[in-house]
């Protein structure tokens, strides 16, 4: 459970959420409940008509490594980027697992709703090429 404040400084707060920045790239590592304090420095970071273009990978798909993704501020405004990687989860496609998520019988906003543009890449055993970075899945 995210249980942010002051007792939980040292162990605990929010659910998996890291920011990796060289100034060219912007990698996000898992949608844990940390995304959201995340998006909301964004927005103090980046000019108001700025576009945020960014690359989200996601571990795995346990709740606590995705239930921060609906409330990720940039994912509401057009012009925003993001590309959504992923390994299948329990046999489903990396998009249709939030498209599951964000259905109407849990959250007010489909994923199609969202206006900054998400595309999704489902990953392999194959390393993925970054402006100078180079990510692998480790197993």
């Amino acid at each position: 459970m995210a249980t942010p404040g002051q007792d939980t400084v040292r162990y605990g707060g929010n659910t998996p959420c890291v920011e990796v920045n060289d100034n060219r790239n912007l990698i996000i590592l898992d949608a844990g409940t940390g995304i959201r304090p995340l998006g909301l420095d964004l927005m103090k970071r980046y000019p108001e008509n700025a576009r945020i273009e960014a690359h989200l990978f996601i571990t795995h798909f346990h709740i606590d490594h995705i239930q921060g993704f609906p409330f990720f501020h940039p994912f509401y405004l057009p012009g925003n980027h993001f590309t959504i990687y992923g390994c299948e989860g329990a046999g489903k496609k990396l998009e249709s697992i939030f498209m599951g998520q964000l259905s109407p019988e849990y959250f007010p906003v489909t994923l199609k709703e969202m206006p900054a543009e998400l595309k999704f890449v489902q990953l392999t055993t194959r390393p993925v090429s970054l402006d100078g970075w180079t990510i692998s899945r480790h197993t």
